[in-house]
């Protein structure tokens, strides 16, 4: 599955293994001394692969940087959307 806004783009599983969905899980519960989109980002770092940005590079350095407006976009945008990748896969479906 592709994500894409503007010129920033990442793709993600589309047939995930246990262990990416326990790594995105892992990183994000065992950061709980992070803020929300701090934890979320590091998820998407976990899960998102073929990412491509003009704005910042997926890393948790990236949070460390001069503050832009478009990277701060980028970074919220894509770390919902892996947020809501991962809900989607672990929805149980309804009989």
């Amino acid at each position: 599955m592709e994500f894409k806004q503007g010129k920033s783009s990442f793709t993600v599983p589309d047939e995930p293994t246990v262990r990416q969905i326990l790594r995105y899980d892992s990183v994000i519960e065992s950061k709980a001394e992070l803020e929300l989109y701090e934890r979320l980002w590091a998820g998407c770092c976990v899960i998102a692969q073929n990412w491509k940005s003009d704005k910042v590079e997926l890393s948790a350095d990236a949070l460390d940087q001069k503050l832009s407006a478009d990277a701060l976009e980028i970074i919220k945008w894509a770390s919902l959307a892996a947020f809501s990748y991962v809900l989607q896969i672990k929805k149980v479906p309804k009989n």
